[in-house]
């Protein structure tokens, strides 16, 4: 007597990993990966780790295909063992900055696709490693705060798209008589889409209403009660990137950066009574270098007076020797900031 079971309790054969074997195909998504990783060395310098990635990358392309039909299970236990160890370098680097802290998850993420690209048989592997480059490209737009960042967006795109028709053209192509008729219905469908638009648009045009010196919609405004407590904050990016910074035990540093999304907080900080319209600061930031500001302003040495406050050194080129009387009062205290 044989019973059979229902059907989501039957045990399926497990399917068979077909190997890729569209060279075109697997070079498409190498180059989608490489523009990614340009990208990311433009937006933030990282020039010798985006090098050694990219020609660990390459090769581990080219052993995927030489090895594409062979049994790889020692490799893919080789390669687990160099994850980890990456991944342990990585929360090295972020809390004691072994290799210096620069952007270690970034780092992380391109040889992290680097190693697994050792095993990319399948369509399945290489669209996986598509979409990891897709991450480096997040990663990089997060520093590229710039319109040519773009370009390497575009060629991404461009070679992600050159992919999907190589892979749409060459399974068509496995059936001659399909692709033809496939071909031929699809012509035809776009030629008749295309013969009913042109004579709808020209009719649309005419009888589409066009008034000289008025909109025929008119702007409107609408007032939203706002809670009185809102504040403008900065937002933190999705996945936030550390990178380890030389401000010491007191939180002071000379580098501003600016890789988060929102606005600044705009609570009062502190407020001057003065008899003339006067000038503070309490720190100069003067140089930009695309992502963050910086102060090349070097240190004043503050000198206690016989009253009992600070005396300011006075700037060189101060002509004038008037002095005024400027009251601050604090509201937010700042730590290590002197307001002068």
């Amino acid at each position: 007597m044989r019973i059979s079971l229902p059907w989501p309790f039957r045990r399926r054969a497990p399917k068979a990993r077909v190997s890729e074997e569209s060279l075109p195909f697997r070079l498409a998504i190498l180059a989608a990966s490489l523009s990614a990783a340009a990208g990311l060395a433009w937006a933030t310098g990282l020039l010798f780790p985006v090098l050694f990635g990219s020609v660990a990358l390459a090769l581990g392309h080219r052993f995927s295909w030489r090895n594409r039909h062979r049994n790889t299970g020692r490799v893919r236990g080789l390669l687990l063992l160099v994850l980890f160890l990456a991944i342990f370098w990585m929360l090295a680097d972020l809390t004691v900055g072994v290799t210096g802290g620069v952007l270690p998850q970034a780092q992380f993420a391109l040889y992290a696709q680097a190693i697994t690209s050792f095993d990319l048989r399948t369509r399945r592997n290489l669209y996986t490693t598509s979409m990891h480059s897709l991450l480096i490209t997040y990663v990089a737009s997060a520093y590229g705060f710039d319109l040519i960042y773009g370009i390497f967006v575009l060629a991404y795109a461009g070679c992600f798209l050159a992919a999907l028709a190589i892979a749409y053209l060459e399974d068509d192509a496995k059936s001659a008589t399909g692709w033809q008729l496939r071909q031929a219905a699809t012509s035809r469908l776009w030629t008749s889409v295309a013969l009913f638009s042109l004579p709808c648009t020209v009719v649309f045009f005419l009888i589409l209403p066009r008034s000289e010196g008025a909109a025929l919609i008119m702007p409107a405004m609408v007032s939203l009660q706002l809670p009185a407590s809102l504040r403008g904050e900065i937002a933190p990016p999705i996945f936030p990137f550390i990178e380890v910074s030389s401000g010491g035990s007191t939180g002071a540093s000379p580098r501003m950066e600016i890789q988060t999304r929102g606005r600044f907080n705009q609570q009062a900080v502190m407020y001057v009574r003065s008899q003339i319209g006067s000038y503070w600061r309490g720190l100069a930031l003067d140089r930009y270098d695309g992502a963050s500001w910086e102060t090349r302003i070097q240190r004043r040495d503050l000198r206690r007076s016989a009253g009992g406050g600070f005396d300011v050194p006075r700037l060189s080129g101060s002509a004038t020797a008037q002095e005024y009387t400027q009251t601050f009062y604090i509201v937010q205290p700042q730590p290590n900031v002197v307001f002068s």
